[in-house]
């Protein structure tokens, strides 16, 4: 059974561009018959909002959706076989020694990596730094390798993963990094499509070196990424809450269309006036009982007389005074 895998935080408002992506993931799933499964990340504090919410009213469904803090033995257990596999290595340096180290290789014009310094320390040494007082946090060695693979929306893609730095997968205080989670969500639930966007590309190379190190065959994945959308027109909108879209008129099924239009361009723009457009077009063919509750003293004759000039629901409210 095919099964796209998509995570989502569990508190704060959700960006415009965060939520293309998952309607991305979601229209996937619902074209080839895969189920949609949503991984909620509880691991940040607590923000205003609710991402779920914002999904329904969107109108997305999804299959199931759990939250990552009922399974921390599974992001345990998958940080222990890394470990054991020498994978997983345990790093002292103070944030302010790492900010030093990156400094000087900007001044030397070297790209700003890891140097690995930790994985030349001794068990001796770290004893020391331990009975010292210092907790380590945990890196991810990266192979060697150049992972490439065929992209259904952006071809060929490469990355060396030799030019990254090895990523934090475990802090201080033992608290497991989004990145090992997702990875270790993905084995247990046996992912076959990931969608993200282009921006990620480095990112999804880590996310497949990740499941071969936990013994999964990353080619198994089938991938896509989104070419991101420019910005364009006076509005900057992929940063937008989809809240303060709905709180403007934006209506989900105008939304949507927009998100469909901009996965099958090749250079996608994000542009408030080809949203307005969309949105406009949508209103004018919508039934007054879907905007009724928006609109309050508003009956359905003056709705029908307005919606095909209007861009936005709240445009239909009678004018104060």
């Amino acid at each position: 059974m095919s099964l796209v895998l998509a995570a989502i935080p569990a508190a704060g408002g959700l960006p415009l561009g965060r939520a293309r992506l998952l309607h991305a993931a979601w229209a996937e799933a619902r074209e080839i018959g895969a189920r949609f499964v949503l991984a909620i990340d509880d691991s940040a504090p607590s923000r205003p909002g609710v991402p779920l919410d914002d999904l329904r009213w969107l109108g997305l469904d999804w299959d199931e959706a759990f939250r990552r803090g009922d399974h921390a033995e599974r992001y345990a257990a998958a940080a222990a076989r890394l470990e054991e596999a020498g994978r997983l290595y345990p790093c002292f340096e103070h944030p302010d020694e790492l900010r030093a180290k990156a400094e000087r290789q900007r001044k030397r014009g070297q790209p700003v990596r890891y140097d690995r310094a930790m994985l030349k320390l001794t068990q001796a040494q770290r004893d020391a730094a331990e009975a010292g007082g210092k907790r380590p946090h945990w890196r991810f060695r990266l192979s060697d390798a150049v992972i490439a693979w065929p992209d259904t929306s952006a071809g060929r893609c490469e990355v060396a993963l030799p030019l990254l730095s090895d990523p934090v997968l475990r802090d201080e205080a033992g608290r497991i990094d989004p990145a090992l989670a997702l990875a270790a969500d993905d084995v247990a639930l046996g992912a076959s499509h990931i969608v993200s966007g282009a921006e990620m590309v480095a990112v999804t190379a880590v996310h497949l070196d990740l499941l071969s190190a936990l013994g999964t065959d990353p080619a198994r994945r089938v991938l896509t990424h989104l070419p991101t959308p420019r910005e364009e027109g006076g509005r900057r909108l992929q940063g937008q809450s989809l809240r303060a879209l709905r709180q403007d008129g934006v209506a989900p099924a105008g939304l949507r269309t927009w998100f469909g239009d901009l996965a099958r361009q090749a250079t996608p723009r994000a542009d408030i006036g080809d949203l307005l457009a969309v949105n406009r077009r949508t209103l004018a063919e919508m039934p007054f009982a879907e905007v009724a509750h928006l609109l309050p003293g508003v009956d359905e004759a003056h709705w029908l007389a307005v919606r095909g000039s209007i861009d936005l629901i709240s445009e239909a409210r009678p004018e104060e005074g």
